[in-house]
């Protein structure tokens, strides 16, 4: 298969806020917050917001001051004056773009596309249109489809409603929203109405403005560049499947979904105290050990708990039979009850000897598993946690790409690496 790796970077965005906001993995690490009045309020694509601004020029300066002291530190604090210093130019998708390329984050021949660029659109106009005509159809259809998926425990990505509709406006105050209202496309922020046939005709002669939402722009970017495979997370795995109903209608291929590599680094530190434990880490990550071992500050789980309980049954038991077939009582067979209640009393001292030795024996191995636990679980579970790779970086170096390689990409399974 003729094929090429491409990053389609989504510069018709408008979320200023989540632009503008880094998040790291070091507890106490402040936001960029409070953030100026006009940056909540943005509307513009995100190609149009240059990097000269000043509230842009503010963001850099705050998170250049984050970086962590290291031995990577010199490294990403060039990468940042050459994507986003004050003297570079073009607006924040350009200084992405060149950020992963100074870092080598991105292999020289990955292909970078930028979403706003009126040709794509062109390309995926017959998608755009389909969509537009068929919308009715195809939101009945789908809000049936979302119901089904619900009832197999899919949890919903894109939120399904009467009013919903697939695409935004590209106006001189920014990117808008549409809403579809008793078969009229209405936009409330600038009181824009079509009926639903009149937006069509306007849509086909105006494509450049018009930008696809959550929804719609998958099938854009997949009817523009035929993709043979997607690497999603958790949620986008759940977000595909919602999809999945609109590839189909429309005859767009869909990409193999494959789950995204999921990884928890240990930084050197801690690998040299790792190596006081005798654990799997990932045993320790998932909870899977402790499932194992069950409760060792306690009885439960103790294997023999029930072999002992079911000797103490079978006393009983005895005790009832000679009862009844003999009369036995501590006045008639004193002896014989005697017997029965000093093996009953033993046994239950066995439970309790044997669960006081396992008591000692593995409290301080259980201690040992939290506080290795409290390494890699911080919030107490295991978490899907994104960061920037420019924030990785900073931490691990060039280490953060022998880790990448050093597991196996498409198996769909946690892993964890040691960083060297």
């Amino acid at each position: 298969v003729r094929s090429a790796a491409a990053f389609w970077a989504l510069t018709e965005d408008h979320d200023l806020v989540e632009a503008l906001r880094v998040a790291s993995p070091d507890d106490g690490v402040p936001e960029l917050s409070p953030l100026p009045g006009e940056v909540k309020t943005n509307r513009r694509p995100l190609h149009t917001v240059g990097l000269r601004e000043g509230v842009v020029q503010a963001a850099v300066a705050f998170h250049r001051r984050l970086i962590p002291p290291g031995m990577y530190r010199e490294e990403v604090e060039e990468a940042v004056d050459v994507a986003y210093g004050p003297r570079t130019s073009g607006g924040l998708d350009e200084g992405f773009r060149r950020f992963f390329h100074e870092l080598r984050l991105v292999d020289p021949g990955v292909g970078y596309i930028p979403a706003h660029r009126p040709a794509l659109k062109e390309i995926a106009g017959d998608v755009i249109l389909k969509v537009v005509e068929a919308w009715p159809q195809l939101l009945e259809g789908w809000t049936h489809f979302n119901d089904g998926l619900a009832r197999r425990g899919y949890e919903r990505q894109i939120p399904v409603y009467p009013k919903y509709f697939p695409l935004f406006v590209l106006r001189p105050s920014g990117r808008h929203r549409c809403v579809w209202e008793n078969g009229r496309v209405v936009v409330p922020a600038t009181g824009e109405s079509w009926d639903h046939g009149e937006f069509a005709a306007w849509v086909r002669d105006h494509l450049p403005e018009v930008s696809p939402n959550v929804l719609l722009r998958p099938l854009v970017q997949d009817a523009v560049f035929p993709t043979l495979g997607y690497i999603a997370g958790p949620a986008e795995i759940a977000y595909f499947a919602q999809l999945s109903y609109f590839y189909r209608t429309l005859a767009v291929p869909m990409p193999v979904i494959v789950p995204r590599l999921s990884l928890t680094l240990v930084p050197p530190r801690l690998r040299r105290r790792w190596t006081r434990f005798p654990f799997d880490p990932l045993a320790v990550l998932t909870g899977e050990l402790e499932r194992e071992v069950g409760d060792a500050d306690g009885e439960a789980g103790a294997p023999w708990k029930d072999r002992v309980e079911r000797e103490i049954e079978h006393l009983a038991e005895i005790r009832e039979l000679l009862t009844r077939e003999y009369g036995l009582t501590e006045k008639a067979f004193p002896r014989v009850s005697k017997t029965l209640a000093h093996l009953e009393r033993g046994y239950r001292r066995l439970m309790e000897e044997a669960a006081r030795a396992r008591r000692e024996k593995h409290s301080d191995w259980s201690r040992r598993v939290r506080e290795v636990q409290g390494w890699l679980r911080p919030l107490g579970a295991l978490q899907e946690r994104v960061y920037h790779a420019g924030v990785m970086y900073g931490s691990a170096g060039p280490g953060l790409r022998a880790a990448v390689r050093s597991v196996p990409l498409f198996e769909g399974v946690h892993s964890v690496v040691p960083l060297n």
